[in-house]
């Protein structure tokens, strides 16, 4: 039934690009926008809603455009891409628990010029029957990657100061003003026109598995990449349990063990399209991790000014600034300070689960098996990579 179903959707969808293309090509973008919009059902109305309204417009077509695959830095920094009429390179960062550096990379990677970053989008449907159910949860997704996202998504997301602070300049320029201006400033921001313009459109989650994924990155229409990033486990519990949110070790591992296990499976089918990134090699290496992902993306390891300059003032000046979102980092050690930090018994709570267990081993990682061990920085953390 749910096979019928998703195949159906795909169907509906197809059709529904050929048609838009066609609307595009005469009226653009906003020609596209207001033939859609009677059919387009807030999220909120749940899975019936989401599942059952028009399926998400797929734009332009797969190809990269050919600034991408200069090696030149200064072409790189002017721009990534030179086809401003090709779907925007969609780039997935997920992670598989809170706390696990996903800000800190989505942010490094928002300094490639003119891009968008669509923050934590599945928190909107998080409580809704949507999020629990797999079809319309794809659906969603879909809109969010193909910029075609409903209008109580975008509404949802200005109001949301510190996800929609991520999005681009114009949007940290609209949430400084006060008032009467601020919200005339807002208002005046289409987001799904700025989204659909833009060369990048980077999407950070932590609530979707790596499995949800498989369909999408089979969907031609759709210019996705995915850069799935892992961290030491006993790293993001430590800090998840200081937030009291949800810190049980078989649940979070359950869900890391999962992606772990998924991404050598999707990878032997994707190779092109999927990258695992480890938090704790690119606070050791960053510069080096960095180029590995922009050969990734592009097939250029060549790193435009804005990026480099990042890394130089983020990662690389051993200066650390205070704040819970803060990703200004003396990476060498902040990729183990969790060490020092962590509590006795959390570690071994920890290491106990047979899910962060595997994970951790997983990894290359040592199991430290009492505090004393941990807390002694003269024994790696690292041990086989």
């Amino acid at each position: 039934m749910a096979s019928s179903r998703r195949t159906l959707g795909v169907w509906r969808r197809r059709v529904a690009v050929a048609v838009m293309a066609m609307v595009f090509m005469v009226l653009g973008y906003t020609g596209v926008a207001v033939m859609r919009s009677p059919y387009y059902l807030p999220y909120s109305e749940g899975v019936a809603g989401a599942a059952g309204g028009a399926a998400p417009a797929r734009r332009g077509s797969d190809t990269q455009g050919e600034a991408a695959l200069v090696a030149e830095e200064a072409r790189a920094t002017t721009s990534l891409h030179e086809d401003r009429h090709a779907a925007p390179l969609v780039v997935l960062v997920l992670s598989s628990m809170p706390r696990g550096g996903s800000t800190l990379l989505v942010e490094l990677l928002s300094t490639i010029q003119e891009s968008v970053v669509l923050f934590e989008p599945l928190w909107f449907i998080e409580k809704i029957k949507c999020f629990e159910d797999e079809a319309c949860l794809t659906t969603y997704l879909a809109d969010v990657f193909s910029c075609s996202f409903k209008e109580d998504f975008e509404t949802w997301l200005k109001g949301k100061g510190l996800f929609f602070h991520y999005f681009n300049e114009q949007a940290r320029h609209c949430l400084a003003e006060k008032n009467e201006a601020k919200a005339t400033c807002l208002k005046d921001m289409n987001l799904r026109a700025l989204c659909a313009a833009a060369p990048v459109v980077l999407v950070k989650v932590i609530r979707a598995r790596l499995a949800l994924l498989h369909n999408m990155l089979e969907d031609t229409l759709i210019n996705l990449k995915v850069i799935h990033l892992t961290r030491d486990p006993r790293g993001s519990l430590n800090s998840i349990v200081r937030f009291g949110w949800n810190s049980d070790p078989q649940s979070r591992c359950g869900d890391l063990e999962d992606d772990l296990k998924t991404f050598e499976k999707v990878r032997q089918v994707f190779p092109s399209r999927v990258m695992q990134v480890r938090y704790e090699q690119l606070c050791l290496a960053p510069e080096a991790t960095t180029r590995d992902i922009f050969s990734f993306l592009y097939a250029n390891a060549t790193l435009p000014g804005p990026v480099s300059g990042f890394l130089a003032q983020h990662m690389l000046s051993g200066v650390k600034k205070k704040g819970n979102m803060s990703t200004f980092k003396n990476s060498t050690q902040e990729f183990q300070a969790w060490r020092l930090k962590i509590s006795e018994n959390q570690l071994k709570v920890i290491e106990k689960e047979p899910t962060c267990q595997w994970s951790i081993k997983h990894m290359g990682h040592a199991l430290f098996g009492s505090l004393a061990a941990a807390n002694n920085l003269s024994l790696p953390l690292i041990i086989n990579t």
